[in-house]
Protein backbone atom coordinates (compact mmCIF):
# COMPACT_ATOMS: atom_id res chain seq x y z
CA UNK A 1 0.00 0.00 0.00
CA UNK A 2 1.19 3.03 -1.02
CA UNK A 3 1.59 6.51 1.14
CA UNK A 4 -0.68 8.33 -0.73
CA UNK A 5 -3.27 4.92 -0.87
CA UNK A 6 -2.74 4.70 3.29
CA UNK A 7 -3.07 8.44 3.95
CA UNK A 8 -6.79 8.29 1.27
CA UNK A 9 -7.98 5.77 3.85
CA UNK A 10 -7.25 7.05 6.87
CA UNK A 11 -9.02 10.28 6.02
CA UNK A 12 -11.68 8.48 4.36
CA UNK A 13 -12.14 6.21 7.74
CA UNK A 14 -11.93 9.52 9.88
CA UNK A 15 -14.66 11.02 7.71
CA UNK A 16 -16.96 8.47 8.43
CA UNK A 17 -15.90 7.82 12.27
CA UNK A 18 -17.35 11.55 12.82
CA UNK A 19 -20.92 11.58 11.57
CA UNK A 20 -21.73 8.41 14.39
CA UNK A 21 -23.66 10.05 16.37
CA UNK A 22 -24.45 7.12 18.78
CA UNK A 23 -22.51 7.25 21.81
CA UNK A 24 -18.73 6.15 21.26
CA UNK A 25 -15.73 6.81 23.61
CA UNK A 26 -14.44 10.02 22.52
CA UNK A 27 -11.61 8.48 20.64
CA UNK A 28 -13.38 7.61 17.61
CA UNK A 29 -12.59 8.65 14.37
CA UNK A 30 -14.31 11.69 12.47
CA UNK A 31 -16.92 10.25 8.91
CA UNK A 32 -17.14 11.51 5.35
CA UNK A 33 -20.47 13.26 6.28
CA UNK A 34 -20.95 16.42 4.66
CA UNK A 35 -19.95 19.46 6.65
CA UNK A 36 -22.56 22.44 7.34
CA UNK A 37 -20.14 24.82 4.73
CA UNK A 38 -20.74 21.97 2.31
CA UNK A 39 -24.26 23.61 2.39
CA UNK A 40 -23.10 27.17 1.51
CA UNK A 41 -24.61 28.73 -0.95
CA UNK A 42 -27.64 26.89 -1.66
CA UNK A 43 -31.00 28.19 -3.47
CA UNK A 44 -33.14 30.17 -0.26
CA UNK A 45 -36.26 29.12 1.06
CA UNK A 46 -38.73 31.72 0.27
CA UNK A 47 -41.46 30.79 2.85
CA UNK A 48 -38.79 30.55 6.14
CA UNK A 49 -35.81 32.66 4.77
CA UNK A 50 -33.51 30.03 5.14
CA UNK A 51 -31.42 27.40 2.87
CA UNK A 52 -32.44 24.79 1.42
CA UNK A 53 -30.15 21.40 1.28
CA UNK A 54 -30.02 20.35 -2.67
CA UNK A 55 -29.07 16.59 -1.53
CA UNK A 56 -31.87 16.54 1.45
CA UNK A 57 -33.91 13.31 1.22
CA UNK A 58 -37.14 15.57 -0.12
CA UNK A 59 -35.02 17.73 -3.03
CA UNK A 60 -33.68 13.90 -4.04
CA UNK A 61 -37.32 12.47 -4.02
CA UNK A 62 -36.59 10.10 -1.59
CA UNK A 63 -40.00 11.27 0.85
CA UNK A 64 -39.67 10.94 4.30
CA UNK A 65 -36.54 9.02 4.22
CA UNK A 66 -34.40 9.94 7.96
CA UNK A 67 -30.73 10.03 8.31
CA UNK A 68 -29.23 7.06 9.67
CA UNK A 69 -25.94 7.90 11.52
CA UNK A 70 -22.58 5.84 10.58
CA UNK A 71 -21.25 3.82 12.60
CA UNK A 72 -17.19 3.34 13.84
CA UNK A 73 -15.77 0.45 14.69
CA UNK A 74 -13.79 0.62 17.85
CA UNK A 75 -10.33 2.59 16.79
CA UNK A 76 -7.85 -0.61 17.81
CA UNK A 77 -9.98 -2.10 14.64
CA UNK A 78 -9.69 -1.92 11.30
CA UNK A 79 -12.63 -3.95 8.58
CA UNK A 80 -11.12 -6.35 6.34
CA UNK A 81 -12.19 -6.06 2.41
CA UNK A 82 -15.58 -7.58 2.05
CA UNK A 83 -17.79 -9.12 -0.41
CA UNK A 84 -19.78 -6.83 -3.07
CA UNK A 85 -22.62 -4.66 -1.83
CA UNK A 86 -23.65 -4.22 1.52
CA UNK A 87 -23.30 -7.16 4.37
CA UNK A 88 -25.25 -8.06 7.27
CA UNK A 89 -23.40 -8.82 11.17
CA UNK A 90 -25.89 -9.84 12.66
CA UNK A 91 -23.46 -11.15 15.92
CA UNK A 92 -20.13 -10.70 17.61
CA UNK A 93 -18.28 -13.71 15.57
CA UNK A 94 -19.54 -12.02 12.26
CA UNK A 95 -17.60 -9.14 13.15
CA UNK A 96 -14.52 -10.55 14.19
CA UNK A 97 -14.69 -12.02 10.83
CA UNK A 98 -14.96 -8.90 9.16
CA UNK A 99 -12.71 -6.85 11.41
CA UNK A 100 -9.25 -7.22 12.22
CA UNK A 101 -9.07 -6.30 16.38
CA UNK A 102 -6.91 -6.71 18.91
CA UNK A 103 -7.76 -9.98 21.16
CA UNK A 104 -11.10 -9.45 23.24
CA UNK A 105 -12.37 -5.99 21.52
CA UNK A 106 -16.07 -6.29 21.36
CA UNK A 107 -17.82 -4.23 18.70
CA UNK A 108 -20.18 -2.44 20.88
CA UNK A 109 -23.40 -2.92 19.10
CA UNK A 110 -26.13 -4.71 20.75
CA UNK A 111 -26.60 -7.60 18.36
CA UNK A 112 -29.79 -8.47 20.51
CA UNK A 113 -31.78 -5.27 19.35
CA UNK A 114 -29.34 -4.02 16.20
CA UNK A 115 -27.37 -5.69 13.33
CA UNK A 116 -24.32 -3.80 11.88
CA UNK A 117 -24.49 -3.04 7.49
CA UNK A 118 -21.36 -2.88 6.27
CA UNK A 119 -20.12 -1.89 2.63
CA UNK A 120 -16.94 -1.00 1.05
CA UNK A 121 -17.10 1.49 -1.09
CA UNK A 122 -15.27 4.42 -2.80
CA UNK A 123 -15.12 7.77 -2.44
CA UNK A 124 -15.25 9.99 -6.15
CA UNK A 125 -12.72 12.40 -6.66
CA UNK A 126 -15.44 15.16 -6.64
CA UNK A 127 -17.01 13.52 -3.85
CA UNK A 128 -17.76 15.94 -0.83
CA UNK A 129 -19.09 13.14 1.51
CA UNK A 130 -21.47 10.50 1.97
CA UNK A 131 -25.14 10.53 3.85
CA UNK A 132 -27.41 7.25 4.58
CA UNK A 133 -31.18 8.38 4.85
CA UNK A 134 -33.81 4.75 5.41
CA UNK A 135 -37.22 4.91 4.58
CA UNK A 136 -38.49 1.93 6.50
CA UNK A 137 -37.87 -0.10 3.18
CA UNK A 138 -34.88 1.25 1.36
CA UNK A 139 -31.60 2.43 2.72
CA UNK A 140 -30.40 5.45 0.34
CA UNK A 141 -26.43 6.08 -0.04
CA UNK A 142 -26.60 9.73 -0.78
CA UNK A 143 -23.02 11.08 -2.75
CA UNK A 144 -22.42 14.86 -2.42
CA UNK A 145 -20.82 15.72 -5.52
CA UNK A 146 -18.55 19.39 -5.07
CA UNK A 147 -17.48 20.67 -8.83
CA UNK A 148 -13.58 21.63 -8.68
CA UNK A 149 -12.39 25.21 -7.95
CA UNK A 150 -9.66 26.29 -10.52
CA UNK A 151 -6.17 25.21 -9.11
CA UNK A 152 -7.24 22.17 -7.02
CA UNK A 153 -5.04 19.45 -7.35
CA UNK A 154 -5.63 16.18 -8.83
CA UNK A 155 -7.73 14.28 -6.55
CA UNK A 156 -8.26 10.48 -6.59
CA UNK A 157 -11.27 7.91 -5.57
CA UNK A 158 -10.83 7.26 -2.19
CA UNK A 159 -11.61 3.47 -0.63
CA UNK A 160 -13.14 3.33 2.72
CA UNK A 161 -15.50 1.25 4.42
CA UNK A 162 -19.13 2.87 5.74
CA UNK A 163 -20.94 0.66 8.11
CA UNK A 164 -24.65 1.86 10.08
CA UNK A 165 -26.87 -0.72 12.77
CA UNK A 166 -30.37 -1.20 11.61
CA UNK A 167 -33.12 -2.85 14.13
CA UNK A 168 -32.23 -6.71 14.63
CA UNK A 169 -33.91 -8.55 11.74
CA UNK A 170 -34.53 -5.23 9.68
CA UNK A 171 -35.01 -6.35 5.73
CA UNK A 172 -33.87 -3.25 3.23
CA UNK A 173 -33.39 -3.05 -0.46
CA UNK A 174 -30.56 -0.50 -0.95
CA UNK A 175 -30.28 2.31 -3.24
CA UNK A 176 -27.62 5.21 -4.49
CA UNK A 177 -28.56 8.90 -4.84
CA UNK A 178 -25.99 11.84 -5.67
CA UNK A 179 -26.96 15.59 -5.78
CA UNK A 180 -24.02 18.64 -6.24
CA UNK A 181 -23.58 21.13 -3.91
CA UNK A 182 -22.67 24.85 -5.27
CA UNK A 183 -19.35 25.82 -6.22
CA UNK A 184 -17.25 27.42 -3.34
CA UNK A 185 -14.43 28.83 -4.71
CA UNK A 186 -12.67 31.59 -3.26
Amino acid sequence: MTLATTRAATIAIALTAAACSSPRPPERKPTPEASDTDLADTKPDAKRGTKIDPCSPLVLGLGEARPVAPWAAPAECSAKSGPAGPGTIRNEAEFRRRFSCPSGTRSGVDFTKQQLVVEDRMLSPAGAGVSIVDDGLRVTFISRMRSPCPDDPQAMPVPYTMAFVLPAGASRSYGNASCTLPRTCS
